[in-house]
């Protein structure tokens, strides 16, 4: 691998790390908006001790090193920037999800009874679960291990983020603050680790096994899970009235659905 071609991936990682602490956006919405998503969850799923596959550590490694930095280094900052400029970034993401769908809806190879089904059902399951409030604040061992396997199976799915599924068990704001607090807290971050690994072994062979039996089915159902979850950045917008009042979130919006766009017409 080209250094060139590193780098770029170092970045796509960090695009993704950063997706995947604000609660609301995927990872694997921003694999899909960097078109490597196919090849990342193949690539995850070879590290299972259940398959055969080839890895492919380079690209892995590149990746992942983009991602972890990108998560801890934000993991501290960015309630601070989510408390001040929440609008703003919920809308620029907004557009980013909306575009990773229109990219994915480019690479299906049809449209009829199946898949137009699947994305009916992939959207009115992501937009109930977008609409969900937070649970309590019970931070027992057995529900963090639940809590660590649904957030990295919802990164791998260009849905409902990682960290929303943190949040909405009640374990978001527990776990930024145990990550600052390593030392104290170390045990419960091991057990969130634990899900984590668990449903990074697992999950990704469902969803490559799926790719394989029926791309167009299974891209239509990516597709509805997408355009559901923008229930949940529009939720999370301080939307005023009329026009003028919203030109910051609209520039947003903009910024972030044709940027995306432009990649992806240069890259066809």
């Amino acid at each position: 691998m080209a250094l060139k071609e590193k780098l770029v991936l170092f970045l796509k990682g960090v695009v993704m790390g950063l997706a995947q602490i604000v609660p609301g956006v995927s990872a694997g919405a921003m694999a899909i908006v960097t078109n490597i998503y196919e090849r990342f969850i193949e690539a995850v799923h070879s590290l299972s001790p259940f398959t055969e596959e080839k890895t492919e550590v380079g690209f892995l490694v590149t990746l992942g090193l983009g991602m972890v930095l990108s998560f801890f280094s934000m993991a501290l900052v960015i309630p601070t920037i989510l408390k001040n400029y929440e609008s703003i970034i919920f809308a620029f993401f907004f557009g980013l999800i909306a575009a990773a769908a229109v990219s994915t809806y480019w690479k299906t190879t049809r449209v009829d009874e199946k898949t137009v089904l699947l994305a009916s059902v992939g959207f009115i399951l992501a937009f109930l679960f977008s609409g969900m409030e937070p649970l309590g604040t019970y931070h027992a061992l057995p529900l963090l291990f639940v809590a660590g396997f649904l957030s990295v199976c919802a990164m791998l799915l260009p849905g409902i983020s990682g960290s929303f599924v943190m949040l909405l068990l009640g374990q978001y704001e527990y776990m930024l603050n145990a990550l600052s607090q390593f030392w104290i807290y170390w045990i419960d971050i091991t057990v969130v680790l634990g899900g984590m690994f668990t449903a990074l072994f697992t999950f990704p062979g469902v969803i490559d096994r799926l790719l394989k039996w029926d791309k167009a089915a299974t891209l239509s159902f990516l597709i509805g899970l997408m355009l559901g979850a923008l229930r949940l950045p529009v939720r999370r917008m301080d939307i005023g009235p009329g026009v003028v009042a919203n030109i910051p979130l609209l520039a947003a919006g903009g910024i972030g659905l044709f940027s995306v766009l432009y990649l992806e017409l240069l890259n066809r």
